[in-house]
């Protein structure tokens, strides 16, 4: 769709989001010093740019542009030294640009179209794969044709390099790749795939091959018996691309795949939207319900034996009340919540420890009304114990001003814990919340405005909702309120 996309490796944390193309890109390469990279696209333009910009807030402006004059480019590599940039086009053109100024410096030109190039590890050799079938190795310096291979029966879709530069692999559209020496000599076809064959890459050791097709499997080749030593099944989806790791521990497939539909699309990292908001609002109903419920039963339990004994414990419980909501609550859960793992456990220990000054209140003030009525002072005056008074008598009597409480307490909770993953003190990614979606949809508020809307709207809708409810439910448990 003409995006480039920049991502941190070790968490798949999304960077950058380029926007300077027009149509769809075919390359991306990085410089041999990492310092920038290059884009090519499918109107002919290539675009250089720095890996880290001097500030985040700078704006996104290419260092160089090379502009093929509305031809695509459909491949590109750099030299050993970073100094050019190799592309090759669909009109069967390669061109070497200097890197820091965007000059052509040379060009090397055949009828069909180049699928893709290659650079010799010296620097000396070029390799331009062709749709014919045919593959050319030019001299950099002079521009001419060292060898001509004609080895596959239709379009070459990608050649590489051996490490120490004496061979070369190609793969073809005819289902085969090929090795070659640079004197233009068959050493070695492979013919595993049943289907077009779109990359060939060799091993650090420059002993094997790695391949990839069409059929839906990657295949790792010996390159002296010319055996498969691996398959990777890819299950028939298109393999368009794979890679070896330098210690050949890991092989990287790109895929075709499915055809997904995601009803709300997806987030910076490639996620399905509604399925982590799905999620995230487990998360974050779980976190506001049972801190409530915490909160809720210290508040009751305190509240009621401070409401019906009174004298030093009340004083007690009141002095410590006082001095917790004389503290910004805020200031309080950032200083708790950075002392403790960053978990959902340790997020509902923290608004557990901090939620229950308000419902103690609240029972508290309820049960001084209730001390003193008529069923209270009866169970008193028959001997009843002031445990049994105050949880057989008086706790079903606050049962309206309970739920209240705790249904917009939830509310307030999950509040509480979006502000706090908002801030980055809650739970942290990849585990999904309501605030750290917002958190992570701010990098792209700009260009994908929903996945910031769609979190908030949930958030507010669901607190309305548990408002709602509680001032239903206290209109139907309330006697004064039902007649």
């Amino acid at each position: 769709d003409g995006t480039v996309r920049l991502w941190q490796t070790a968490i798949g944390r999304h960077l950058r989001l380029l926007e300077e193309h027009d149509k769809a890109v075919n390359a991306v390469i990085f410089h041999p010093q990492e310092e920038m990279f290059l884009t090519a696209d499918a109107s002919g333009i290539a675009y250089l740019w720095e890996t880290e910009k001097a500030e985040k807030t700078d704006p996104d402006i290419p260092v160089v542009t090379y502009d093929n004059y509305k031809v695509a480019i459909t491949d590109a590599a750099f030299n050993p030294e970073g100094d050019l940039v190799l592309t090759g086009d669909e009109s069967g053109t390669a061109k070497l640009w200097a890197t820091l100024t965007g000059d052509v410096v040379s060009t090397f030109s055949q009828d069909a179209a180049i699928n893709a190039v290659a650079y010799s590890p010296d620097g000396t050799t070029i390799a331009t794969g062709h749709a014919d079938g045919n593959v050319y190795l030019w001299d950099v310096d002079s521009g001419d044709v060292l060898t001509t291979i004609a080895g596959h029966d239709n379009a070459v879709n990608a050649v590489s390099f051996s490490p120490d530069g004496a061979t070369i692999v190609t793969a073809g559209a005819d289902n085969t790749a090929q090795l070659w020496s640079i004197d233009g000599e068959n050493l070695q076809t492979f013919t595993g795939h049943t289907d077009a064959v779109n990359s060939a890459v060799f091993s650090s050791d420059g002993m094997s091959v790695l391949t990839s097709s069409s059929d839906g499997t990657t295949l790792l080749w010996d390159i002296e018996s010319g055996e498969i030593t691996r398959t990777f099944d890819e299950l028939n989806y298109p393999v368009h691309t794979a890679l070896i790791s330098p210690d050949e521990k890991t092989v990287v497939t790109g895929t075709e795949g499915r055809r997904r539909f995601y009803l709300l699309g997806t987030d910076g990292a490639g996620r399905d939207l509604a399925t982590r908001l799905l999620v995230g609002g487990q998360v974050s109903l779980k976190i506001g319900f049972f801190s409530a419920i915490g909160s809720l039963s210290i508040g009751v339990v305190l509240g009621i034996a401070a409401g019906y004994w009174r004298g030093p414990f009340d004083d007690v419980v009141m002095w410590v009340i006082t001095t917790l909501n004389s503290i910004p609550q805020l200031f309080l859960l950032l200083i708790i919540s950075a002392t403790l793992a960053p978990n959902d456990t340790s997020l509902i220990l923290v608004l557990v420890f901090l939620g229950w000054t308000g419902a103690t209140r609240l029972v508290r003030g309820e049960t001084f009304s209730l001390r003193e009525r008529e069923f209270v002072m009866a169970a008193r005056a028959v001997g009843a114990s002031p445990l049994r008074i105050m949880f057989t008598h008086i706790s079903p009597n606050v049962l309206s001003v309970l739920l209240i409480v705790l249904s917009r307490g939830i509310g307030n909770l999950i509040l509480a814990e979006s502000s706090l993953s908002f801030l980055g003190f809650g739970v942290k990614p990849p585990t999904p919340t309501w605030g750290n979606m917002l958190t992570g949809g701010l990098e792209l508020l700009r260009n994908a405005p929903h996945l910031v809307f769609a979190p908030g709207l949930l958030i507010s809708i669901t607190v309305l909702c548990l408002y709602v409810i509680g001032d239903g439910l206290r209109d139907a448990f309330d006697p004064k309120l039902s007649g």
